[in-house]
């Protein structure tokens, strides 16, 4: 938080606002220069010198609340938050009516993981009237911390509308967690209020710019709801956030229209997987273009294992099409991405598919080991057969109350995030 412009200091949130002069007014004559150039310190983020000419300066005038509160923002900046808390904490006992100082003790609190301190702070700052609340993020995810997840959807939703009311800027990277936060909490804790929630999100969406960053937080959050896709009562509220994203047309860069896609197919895979007209053969044929289409940073032998399961499934698929036509056209009618991903297959195995199924032997033959066209032509007849006899069979993983078939494996903190942001899952979806 800068607090400093080019021409006079703003000294916390709903007040008068002071110049350097001012300042300096106030402090001993032989520490002029120091406080000028700590100014000068903050203004230009040397923050290592800054804590220095702060400490030096303190030692001439040690109870300077401006000097205190620069030194406390110094540790702040450099994430040294027990330095921060004490400096902070110094102030605040001093002053107890400062706003500014209460808000950083508050955020080093929070920064500590001690949410219990940082609520009592935020609670203090809550209570007064005509207080810009740019803690209220920090205040709900302490709260969600300590349990008290009612309370903290109030305050998000305060945060919202105090956004909506123009009460407060507010940047969009944190309000777009803040939606996050929220409705992840009405998914998880209060189904009831997701419907008007979506709606505020909806406004928002609608609100912001759709550069490269506004379609990156979109993409993102795909990607983050996707998760509670195994939720059935959710899927129509996911569903109609995809056709608002798509009806705006928000997305238009390449790697985002991905993820859109990439989301539709997420979502008709759960559908497919729970519909007793599409069969193991035809689910198994449909999961391994997806795989193929939107796993990222595989390595050679996943790569390889995808593509081989896909040309045992085309070779199935081959003999299986001619008696079972009506059920591919009720695949490509009820599930359209998804068809999207085996379009060009389908083409050429309804073109031929004798032609396609003497192809995928031949291409099968580099991942089995020296068999003869004629051993895997047997071993996939044999197959063939388990395959159209099999129920389905997924691998179902639990996670809390939960058991569903993951598509994909699960994104790791330190891989790149799906949303095609470039950075890591932990810096970006992940928080």
């Amino acid at each position: 938080m800068d607090f400093l412009t080019k021409d006079n200091i703003e000294l916390g949130k709903g007040t008068e606002t002071r110049t350097v002069g001012d300042v300096i007014a106030g402090l001993p004559k032989e520490v002029h220069p120091l406080v000028k150039k700590a100014y000068e310190y903050e203004q230009n983020g040397d923050y290592e010198n800054l804590t220095k000419v702060c400490q030096e300066i303190l030692k001439a005038e040690p109870t300077s609340k401006d000097i205190q509160m620069l030194l406390g923002k110094s540790y702040f900046e450099q994430d040294v938050m027990p330095m921060a808390q004490i400096t902070f904490w110094d102030v605040t006992e001093a002053w107890p009516d400062d706003e500014e100082s209460r808000l950083y003790l508050a955020l080093s609190f929070y920064a500590q993981e001690n949410y219990k301190k940082a609520v009592e702070n935020f609670e203090i700052l809550h209570s007064r009237p005509n207080y810009r609340p740019d803690f209220l993020n920090a205040y709900a995810d302490s709260l969600m911390k300590l349990d008290c997840k009612e309370k903290a959807a109030e305050i998000m939703r305060e945060e919202i509308l105090a956004w909506e009311k123009g009460t407060f800027p507010i940047g969009g990277e944190m309000l777009d967690r803040v939606f996050r936060n929220l409705l992840e909490h009405d998914i998880k804790e209060d189904p009831g209020k997701l419907a008007e929630d979506m709606k505020m999100y909806y406004r928002y969406l609608a609100h912001i710019d759709m550069d490269d960053e506004g379609q990156r937080k979109v993409a993102a959050a795909l990607v983050f709801f996707c998760e509670h896709l195994t939720k059935k009562w959710y899927r129509p509220y996911f569903a109609e956030l995809l056709e608002y994203i798509t009806a705006c047309g928000f997305l238009k860069e390449e790697n985002y229209v991905k993820t859109l896609e990439s989301a539709y197919a997420s979502m008709e895979s759960y559908l497919f997987h729970e519909d007793h007209q599409i069969n193991a053969l035809l689910e198994g044929y449909l999961t391994a273009f997806f795989d193929r289409t939107f796993s990222a940073d595989l390595s050679q032998k996943e790569k390889d294992n995808i593509d081989a399961a896909i040309l045992n499934y085309e070779w199935y698929v081959c003999q299986y099409y001619e008696d079972h036509k009506d059920e591919f056209m009720y695949i490509r009618k009820t599930y359209p991405h998804s068809w999207a991903l085996v379009r060009d297959s389908m083409d050429e195995i309804m073109a031929n598919p004798a032609v396609v199924a003497k192809k995928t032997v031949e291409a099968l033959q580099k991942y089995t080991q020296g068999m003869s066209k004629t051993q895997l032509e047997q071993a996939l007849t044999v197959a063939y057969k388990d395959v159209t006899r099999s129920s389905k069979a997924p691998v179902y993983i639990s996670e809390g109350n939960n058991s569903y078939k993951r598509m994909q494996p699960k994104v790791g903190r330190n891989d790149p995030c799906p949303c095609g942001s470039g950075k890591k899952y932990k810096k970006c979806c992940g928080k």
